[in-house]
């Protein structure tokens, strides 16, 4: 699993990455940079599949990162890692994976990357438990593409729809589901 880690602090990155490399069995490629915008720069190369992103950093906090990121086609998942839990509502309009309070406890750790791991096997299965909420072929495609990681405008692009078409599809999708947002629609599957 290719894993990114971006935080100002290089003790938290160090054991961050310590942490992950002890959790997973299986190799695990970790990168981390304490500047974010050096960060920017590689990872669209570096292609990892999940960043561990700080939000309180120079020059750009973890949201202006994710934006760029996502701006240059990044599909993979974040989960913030911070010590200010006032930014949770932040981390989930942003479509992150999850978000971690500083310092992050072991078994919490664990557990998200245990369902990172399960989610991200999942994704790719048959999407059927979704058209028992009455979703429409349109929403099943967009849904299919949430899971994929594009964002709205990207949505709209490759469906030939407005971003605002497809917000409101986004809209009925979540109050088709009961979900209050894009990361509880993850846990249908």
């Amino acid at each position: 699993m290719k894993t990114a880690i971006i935080d100002d602090d290089l003790l938290a990155c160090k054991s961050l990455a310590r942490r992950l490399e002890s959790l997973l069995d299986q190799n695990v490629e970790i990168a981390y940079w304490t500047n974010p915008k050096k960060a920017l720069s590689i990872i669209p190369d570096y292609n990892p599949e999940i960043i561990f992103l700080d939000v309180q950093m120079p020059y750009l906090s973890g949201f202006e990162v994710l934006s760029k990121l996502k701006e240059n086609g990044f599909k993979g998942r974040v989960i913030f890692t911070t010590a200010y839990d006032q930014y949770v509502l932040d981390a989930l309009r942003a479509e992150a994976f999850d978000y971690l309070l500083k310092p992050i406890d072991a078994d919490e750790f664990q557990e998200v990357i245990v369902r990172f791991r399960s989610k991200e096997n999942e994704i790719s299965t048959d999407l059927a438990a979704l058209i028992s909420k009455g979703l429409t072929p349109r929403e099943m495609d967009i849904v299919s593409l949430i899971f994929k990681g594009k964002s709205s405008k990207e949505i709209g692009e490759q469906l030939f729809i407005s971003k605002a078409t497809v917000d409101k599809h986004r809209s009925n999708i979540l109050q088709k589901t009961g979900c209050k947002n894009t990361t509880e629609l993850f846990t249908l599957l």
